[in-house]
């Protein structure tokens, strides 16, 4: 059907996730292929031409390794948030009501390590009478009760720790109404969660990795003027977590601020995405008249 239509450019949004089309795009049923970020990495295939990306999370020049495809850059940012406009209003600084900070990670649960674990109990050590909430369920699953184990066993009351399971979307948004920082996941950062974190006036922390799925911190907080919370290294993550949390002046203005920078940022303006995708994927095509 493809070859029928003479499709030009075939786009993928799947790759190698839950009911994807890797076989389609393995017979080059388009002269032209792209791979779209959904799916955080090289789909391994030959056939594939190109993966759209932006110079933040693959620089020019960087190691290219373990790509079988072409990186094509959309820029400022390779990647569009949807909002409803429905979205809950933003409240007030949860630690001025509480008296003490919260943290929270509402990534999936799959995406926290120990790496992770370690370094946010140094976080709540240093932060006094802090709290932590974390998306699962301490009684549920064996990775939540391990993981509130390992923040026992390092000292941590497990008081200090909330989870909190799914729930449909404005309600999941209202969870961030509890929260001062989020504390973005690592190697596999945030991407939705964070823009939904933003959007609802809470800065995230993020640490810089070497691969595309670990820098989708960095290239969203760039975009709202933030770039100086994604951090390189576990120390820097630790000590940017703990400066903020004891800046309460900056962490209200944030609060105040922070869904207007990001409604007005390139990460929400889709008829300035569709532009730039017009461009890259007119030029792609071009490239794929050269060769034939």
């Amino acid at each position: 059907m493809i070859r029928a239509l003479q499709i030009d450019v075939l786009v993928d949004p799947t790759g190698h996730m839950a009911s994807n089309r890797m076989l389609v795009f393995a017979r080059k049923p388009a002269p032209v292929q792209v791979a779209f970020p959904g799916y955080p990495g090289s789909c391994g295939l030959k056939t594939m031409d190109y993966f759209v990306t932006d110079v933040l999370q693959n620089p020019p020049g960087s190691d290219a390794t373990g790509y079988a495809e072409k990186w094509l850059y959309v820029n400022p940012t390779s990647r569009c948030y949807q909002r409803d406009g429905n979205e809950p209003e933003i409240s007030p600084l949860p630690s001025d009501e509480r008296g003490y900070i919260t943290f929270g990670c509402l990534n999936r649960p799959i995406k926290v390590t120990g790496a992770m674990a370690e370094v946010w109990v140094r976080i709540l050590r240093r932060i006094p009478a802090s709290r932590l909430m974390l998306l699962g369920s301490a009684g549920a699953t064996g990775r939540s009760r391990a993981l509130l184990k390992g923040f026992a066993d390092r000292g941590i009351a497990p008081e200090r720790i909330t989870f909190v399971g799914t729930r449909k979307r404005n309600d999941y948004l209202r969870l961030f109404h509890g929260i001062d920082i989020a504390l973005d996941t690592f190697p596999y950062a945030g991407c939705t969660t964070t823009c939904d974190a933003l959007l609802m006036g809470v800065p995230t922390i993020s640490r810089i990795g070497e691969t595309y799925a670990s820098r989708m911190g960095l290239s969203i907080l760039t975009q709202v003027g933030l770039s100086g919370l994604a951090v390189a290294t576990v120390i820097a993550y630790e000590n940017v977590a703990c400066e903020l949390a004891q800046n309460v002046h900056r962490l209200r203005h944030l609060r105040r601020s922070l869904r207007g920078r990001f409604v007005r940022s390139p990460l929400i303006v889709p008829d300035a995405m569709a532009r730039a995708w017009e461009s890259v994927i007119r030029a792609a095509w071009r490239n794929g008249c050269d060769r034939m």
